[in-house]
């Protein structure tokens, strides 16, 4: 038996882009945060990133050869 308590994809608010406009912007809202603070984390990593592989180099080495 189905339950007619039950809701119905017709019944439902978002169903077939019937979604109201408040639940739009807060997930446009939510996607620009993300993608601000990606971009944020992207300038910090780039700018303040070191290379751990990095050779200290002095300068007063020299290779005589024979």
């Amino acid at each position: 038996m189905i339950n007619n308590e039950e809701p119905s994809l017709e019944k439902i608010e978002d169903f077939n882009g019937r979604g109201s406009e408040e639940k739009k912007r807060t997930v446009n809202l939510v996607i620009v945060a993300c993608l601000f603070v990606g971009a944020i984390y992207t300038v910090v990593k780039v700018n303040y990133s070191t290379v751990s592989d990095q050779l200290n180099v002095q300068d007063g080495v020299a290779i005589t050869i024979k």
